[in-house]
């Protein structure tokens, strides 16, 4: 219990040294470890992608590179957090640092290993963690230090671990969350729609899981860094008494400021006699705003109205009158609801009342009842609609001769059966522009695009391409698309075998769009 006692003030510590780190500590330790991340997405993302085996080779070669630049961001982070502390700033030194590198690539191995062992865990990350904090420019010199220091902070390493875990898991749990609604926040505020609005299937893709727990772990491990830089920083300060300098200098430094003010201040105090603190007191209470503590014969009299404007006034004192009778009600009642303070306890019987709790009750009964309004309000309305509503939502019928039609005027079923109409009619022209708008209302169901005014054919067919997986749906799309333009913006009637080509691509498109 001691130790985890102990532990808990050291993560303490941390986070107050992570406050106080130099904004250029974090601004190198995030550039680090947002490069590495962002290239390991890539790595990830890229096993979907055609040709995966020759971009995942170069891709592994600019990753190992990254790796080793956020070893280096790491290990000047965990310096700065020494200097923050109070500690002296080691020596630059080549050697010391390229036994780091291999001390944080060797990591990368027996981490994962340790972690399957479950045993060594808790020994593993403080070994590598305390020879972050480390520099010897001799490598079996670190490797020593760091096992002995490893091994004495075992039983706090584990704890550590064990208090970490679930604030991983917490702060996993809360990006996930993030990555899931801010979108929708974004779009609900500003209506601006991206990607992750328009299509749900993003929430599966792994890439976003990995971004999350990458976000938690690169949290989480500045939280280990400054509890093991801190850990080392005491450990030097056993021979050197830093952090004793450190607790000196805050100690003296109010001293001074104290010692200099008591010296600097003088007080100047001048006699005041009866007479004149009597006149100074009879000037200051004869003001305007003290008239409400005189006697009500000592008042200075209102100026008196008349007639109308006297008559309003009076409406204006009995309505200002009423309104503060019903606050006090108001105010009465919600003090007897809340309990009486201890007799026992004089201290808390003669505490000022909470004002800011008396607001805090009103404003959520205000809530309350403007919620319930707004609940009935729109129960009732959907109980009682109004005829006119109905009779607006009857379709009008589809004049496709006006170019300003859009597909999801209508679902796609519609579309097929008007396409059918018109080809019995003879008319493939319009047979023709029902089928594709019936193929651009299937897509925007299937969350493929979405139809807007403002695109033209050739950006449906750019929105369809960044969704669709299946490379023949996007070349029939390609094709109807093809002889749609032809038939329609051009001069010549279209031949009623077209329709049934346009059809046979159109149903061979919907089978191919999720393979």
């Amino acid at each position: 219990m001691r130790t985890l006692r102990q532990v808990i003030s050291l993560l303490d510590e941390a986070f107050h040294l992570l406050r106080n780190a130099p904004m250029r500590a974090w601004a190198m330790y995030l550039i680090g470890s947002f490069s590495f991340l962002l290239a390991l997405l890539y790595f990830v993302a890229g096993f979907e992608r055609p040709n995966a085996a020759e971009r995942l080779t170069t891709v592994a070669g600019v990753l190992a590179p990254l790796y080793l630049w956020f070893g280096f961001c790491r290990i000047q982070f965990a310096q700065e957090l020494l200097l923050a502390a109070g500690d002296d700033r080691p020596a630059r030194c080549f050697r010391a640092l390229s036994n780091q590198l291999f001390l944080h690539a060797a990591e990368l191995i027996v981490l994962p290993v340790s972690f399957l062992a479950v045993l060594p865990f808790g020994w593993s990350v403080a070994f590598f963690r305390i020879a972050t904090c480390h520099p010897d420019p001799a490598l079996g010199k670190l490797i020593k230090t760091s096992t002995r220091r490893a091994s004495a902070a075992q039983r706090d390493s584990w704890c550590m671990v064990v208090l970490a875990i679930p604030l991983a898991i917490a702060l996993f749990i809360n990006l996930a969350i993030a990555a899931i609604f801010v979108p929708e926040l974004l779009k609900s505020f500003s209506g601006y729609e991206t990607e992750f609005t328009r299509y749900r299937g993003w929430i599966g893709n792994p890439a976003i899981w990995i971004a999350a727990l990458g976000l938690a772990s690169l949290l989480m491990e500045s939280l280990l860094l400054a509890s093991f830089a801190l850990r080392t920083f005491y450990y030097r300060s056993e021979t050197t008494g830093r952090d004793l300098l450190q607790n000196l200098k805050r100690v003296a430094g109010v001293l001074l400021i104290v010692g200099f003010c008591s010296c600097s201040v003088r007080v100047y105090a001048s006699e005041l006699t009866p007479s004149d603190l009597e006149q100074n007191i009879s000037r200051v209470t004869h003001q305007s705003k003290y008239d409400w503590a005189k006697h009500p014969d000592d008042r200075p009299q209102r100026k008196t109205l008349s007639g109308f404007w006297q008559r309003i006034d009076d409406a204006y004192l009995s309505v200002t009158r009423a309104i503060r009778r019903g606050w006090q009600a108001i105010d009465k009642f919600i003090r007897d609801l809340m309990p009486k303070p201890s007799e026992s306890n004089p201290l808390q019987a003669k505490a000022p009342p909470n004002r800011s709790l008396d607001w805090l009750v009103l404003a959520l009964a205000a809530l309350a009842v403007s919620a319930a309004g707004v609940v009935a309000a729109k129960a009732l309305v959907s109980r009682n609609p109004v005829p006119s509503q109905t009779v607006s939502s009857v379709k009008a019928p589809v004049d496709l001769h006006n170019d300003r039609i859009l597909a999801s005027e209508l679902p796609d079923e519609e579309w097929l059966a008007l396409a059918n109409t018109y080809t019995a009619e003879g008319q493939p022209r319009l047979a023709i522009r029902a089928l594709y708008l019936s193929s651009l209302a299937w897509l925007a169901q299937q969350q493929l695009l979405t139809i807007s005014p403002f695109k033209s054919n050739a950006e449906y067919q750019a929105d369809l391409s960044r969704r669709v997986r299946s490379r023949s749906a996007l070349e029939l799309f390609a094709d109807n698309r093809k002889r749609f333009e032809s038939t329609w913006y051009g001069d010549q009637e279209a031949p009623a075998q077209l329709v049934e080509v346009f059809l046979h691509d159109l149903f061979r498109m919907k089978e191919q769009a999720h393979v």
